[in-house]
């Protein structure tokens, strides 16, 4: 497995996870909150700008 790919299982890893808690949250009645890579990054650009 080369560096890059381990990145990549990395990142994709969390997506997994929160993908199922929603659906958890989701079948007990919860909404569960938008969760949103580019509202992220969005706001890392205005912290690095200021």
């Amino acid at each position: 497995m080369s560096r890059g790919d381990m990145l990549l299982h990395i990142a994709m890893h969390g997506t997994y996870h929160r993908g199922n808690i929603g659906v958890i949250l989701q079948k007990n009645g919860i909404e569960p909150n938008a969760d949103r890579l580019t509202d992220f990054l969005a706001a890392e650009r205005t912290l690095e700008a200021a």
